[in-house]
Parts: structure tokens; sequence; C-alpha cells
């Protein structure tokens, strides 16, 4: 696999997490707004902020760091055999 192949491959890799990322952050904020204007206290939205579903995001994030930490390791592979 070329370097061009592999840069193709991140940013394909990079634009999916993005979308991910924007959808779920998306999400938070309406349910966060949500919760506010049925009178939850700011209590209640800082305990759903750290729920599970806040979780996914840093899983998301997590992957994202993960496709840069892939791509990298190939360049030095790569690097260290020229």
């Amino acid at each position: 696999m070329t370097n061009s192949d592999k840069l193709n491959k991140l940013k394909l890799l990079v634009e999916q997490y993005e979308k991910e990322l924007l959808v779920k952050q998306e999400e938070i904020k309406n349910i966060s707004r949500n919760m506010l204007s049925k009178n939850h206290t700011v209590d209640d939205v800082k305990k759903f902020l750290n729920s599970g579903l806040n979780e996914e995001l840093f899983s998301i994030y997590e992957e994202l760091l993960n496709a840069y930490r892939r791509y990298v390791k190939d360049l030095e592979i790569e690097n260290d055999k020229k």
C-alpha cells in the first residue's frame, strides 16, 4: 500500500469519525436543552453529561486518535525500510 493509499484511507476514517462526533455532540446538546426546557436542574444535566451517552463521545474520539496512531506507525515502518 502506497503512502497515497494510506493517506486516502486515513482521510476516509477521519471523515467518518468526524461525522459521528458531530452527530453525537448534536444529540447531547439537544437532550441537554430539552432537559433544561422541562425544568430539570443544572445538576440533572451534569449527571446526564457524565453518563454513558457521553462515554460514547469519548469512544469516538479514541477511535479517531487510534486511526492517526496507526497511520503514523505505518509511516514509521515504511521509513525504516528505506
